[in-house]
């Protein structure tokens, strides 16, 4: 079964293959700007953040039948 990893960074999301043998290959990559109206208790907008789920619902449609993970990455000060 194919395998996609979705990596979602401070303003990159990455997008990787699996395979079996467990090599990651870098498939795409998309900017987000995470970081445009970010309040520190509300976190990233609405905008911002339905922008990423239509993202990874594009890439979950292009990749029918495979097992797909998204993993969100943060390193705090």
């Amino acid at each position: 079964m194919q395998k996609i990893i979705i990596d979602v960074g401070s303003s990159t999301v990455k997008v990787y293959s699996l395979s079996d043998g467990g090599e990651l290959n870098l498939l795409e990559t998309k900017s987000f700007k995470f970081k445009d109206g970010f309040d520190p208790k509300l976190g990233v907008t609405e905008k911002n953040k339905q922008s990423l789920f239509d993202y990874i619902n594009k890439i979950a449609n292009e990749h029918e039948n495979t097992l797909l993970k998204v993993y969100a990455t943060y390193v705090p000060k």
